[in-house]
This record gives structure tokens, sequence and C-alpha cells, in this order.
């Protein structure tokens, strides 16, 4: 199991989401089957966003309203390639197949 911190240590991921420790309550739940698929996390450089990856794609939410983003699909699971994309943005990033395949060929 992974845990991840925000860069300004108010949020951490554990467990079965992540907890607000200044309010001291869970703000996003992970479905149990994100949980089975090896999960890891990480906050953006900038902490706007939490993005958690699955064996099957990377999730974007929105921290603090805990919105869902971008959804991407992964086709080839790297850890390298999961930091390079947690420092882009949902917005920067691919969504389709073709894209994700460029995306991974780039970098």
């Amino acid at each position: 199991m992974y845990s991840t911190l925000s860069r300004d240590g108010r949020f951490v991921a554990v467990g079965k989401g992540v907890w607000d420790w200044q309010e001291m309550r869970l703000v996003l739940e992970l479905p149990p089957q994100d949980l089975a698929r090896r999960l890891r996390s990480a906050f953006s450089p900038d902490g706007t966003w939490f993005v958690k990856s699955t064996s099957s794609d990377y999730t974007f939410h929105e921290v603090g309203t805990w919105r869902e983003g971008r959804r991407l699909l992964r086709n080839v699971p790297s850890p390298t390639t999961f930091g390079r994309v947690v420092e882009g943005t949902p917005a920067a990033l691919p969504s389709s197949r073709a894209e994700v395949a460029e995306f991974h060929r780039k970098h």
C-alpha cells in the first residue's frame, strides 16, 4: 500500500481514500476495485490535482472539490510514466488510445 502527502501537508492519501488532516475527515473515498488494482497516487506539484493510477488508467481529481477531472487509459504500465503524468495537467494530457500511445512514445 502506498501513501501520499500533499506538499502543504494538509491531505494524505492512504488506505481507503484521501484524508484531510486539518479537519480529520475522509474527503475522497477510493473504490475497492481501485485498491485491488495496485493503486498508486500523487498530488500535482502545484497542489491543484490528485492523481490516482491503477493498472488500467490515471484519474485526476481537483483538490478541494474532489470532482473527477479527466481519466486517461493506460496502455503500458510504467512507474516512470506515472511521474510524468502527474507533472502534467488534465487539459494538456492525451485522452484517446492513439494520443496515449503517442504520449508514451515521446516520453
